[in-house]
């Protein structure tokens, strides 16, 4: 099967198209969007994106960026290219639908946050529901699910070319808190760890960090599953990728550092996509 490909919007302005099959070349024509699951775990690196492949030449363009947050998706002023290219007139393009990767890096900000999803807990400190601000978790929730109505709203503008295309977001596989941050070159960090440092931070028992992680991932895919928003599809990755080894400090099990998925991840990862997007 051909791989999809990978063009960023400048690319749009080449003559003819981009690549060298031009706009009229492929078959389907793809948006993205998010966060460094689209973009780059590491420098160097790659994505999910880059390991799709497809029974029909496809191509998407990518205009993912690390560490963005739904905020950041649906702040339209800080956005715009996502937003000319889905909803403009005149700048816009006719998309076969919109790959979204979202909700990770807003999940990983609320439990490092004070004030956040986890709290001091008031009673046994080896019961993991004593350590969750319910208050805050619910707060979180509604946040995912009102931001992603926005991105939903924005399709079906009034002047967009786009409205009702599918859009195909993904749960979060588990990751293992561990002190692997991301690296460039191989040795220098530059970005986390990050639930890591919540746990530490917090004090949360060691044995206690994996069901925390399950928990947190397990109530934001609940979420984005179970929201009833027109022509919208999540593809659930939880339990694709083999989990990093508790303590390790970079590459291990399906993971790159702590919460990327180094190649052969990304390739599982990807065959559930490919799945999904042959059916458009």
């Amino acid at each position: 099967m051909p791989q999809v490909a990978n063009f960023v919007p400048s690319d749009l302005e080449v003559p003819g198209g981009p690549g060298l099959l031009g706009w009229n070349g492929y078959q389907r024509h793809f948006l993205a969007e998010g966060d460094s699951w689209f973009t780059l775990a590491a420098l160097p690196g790659g994505n999910l994106l880059q390991e799709l492949h497809l029974d029909r030449w496809a191509m998407v363009v990518n205009t993912a960026y690390p560490g963005d947050k739904l905020s950041n998706i649906v702040e339209w002023r800080d956005n715009q290219e996502f937003v000319r290219l889905l909803a403009v007139p005149g700048f816009a393009y006719q998309w076969d639908a919109i790959l979204l990767s979202a909700g990770g890096n807003d999940l990983i900000a609320a439990a490092g946050t004070r004030g956040g999803l986890l709290k001091q807990p008031a009673a046994d400190p080896m019961v993991l529901e004593n350590w969750i601000n319910r208050a805050s978790l619910q707060k979180f929730l509604d946040y995912v699910k009102a931001n992603m109505a926005c991105i939903v709203d924005l399709r079906d503008s009034a002047d967009s070319p786009n409205k009702g295309i599918p859009i195909y977001a993904h749960t979060y596989d588990y990751p293992t808190a561990r002190p692997a941050p991301a690296k460039f070159m191989g040795t220098l960090d530059f970005s986390g760890p990050w639930l890591y440092d919540a746990y530490v931070g917090i004090g949360l028992p060691e044995q206690l960090w994996v069901p925390m992680t399950e928990f947190l991932i397990d109530a934001l895919a609940e979420t984005l599953l179970g929201m009833n928003l027109a022509n919208v599809h999540v593809i659930d990755t939880r339990g694709v990728m083999a989990r990093a080894a508790e303590g390790s400090t970079g590459d291990s099990g399906d993971w790159l550092n702590e919460i990327h998925a180094n190649r052969n991840g990304r390739k599982k990862l990807a065959h559930r996509w490919n799945d999904v997007l042959n059916q458009v």
